[in-house]
């Protein structure tokens, strides 16, 4: 492999597109990540890039916030568990890692997609159904118990 490094600084002439470098680097990028956690991931992006493409968003990549809460929302119209909805949603950030994009921010640091998941959790634990509004207690309910 050509000069990798001078000193401590990286020699500018080094052919980091070879091959050799490309496959060094896949194959320690890889095992960066556990084995299920790839499994897992797998869906996400390939979610993802059918919900862009039925959307007709041609270009998703650096992803916004909006079109993570889009395809959040089309997850759980789907029937997805917000717990599944939340690891397509840290597959996608991978993805854009991976494609050498900046991160998007994590998933808590989003307020509009924060809010949109707590959305999704609440309308799943009632079934889609407002919940009953509940008068206060009384001291003369209190007393009957």
């Amino acid at each position: 492999m050509p000069g990798v490094a001078v000193g401590l600084l990286l020699d500018p002439e080094a052919d980091w597109t070879s091959p050799a470098w490309t496959h060094q680097f896949n194959s320690i990028w890889h095992y960066g990540l556990a084995s299920s956690t790839h499994k897992s991931y797998d869906s996400g992006p390939r979610r993802f890039t059918r919900f862009c493409r039925d959307c007709n968003v041609l270009s998703p990549y650096p992803v916004t916030e909006k079109l993570l809460c889009y395809f959040a929302s089309a997850l759980a119209n789907d029937g997805l568990a917000p717990q599944t909805i939340k690891g397509y949603l840290a597959a996608v950030r991978s993805m854009q890692i991976s494609l050498g994009l900046p991160p998007s921010r994590d998933q808590s640091s989003l307020p509009l997609l924060k809010q949109v998941i707590d959305g999704i959790q609440r309308q799943r634990a009632t079934g889609g159904k407002p919940t009953k509004p509940r008068l206060p207690i009384t001291v003369t309910v209190l007393r009957r118990i």
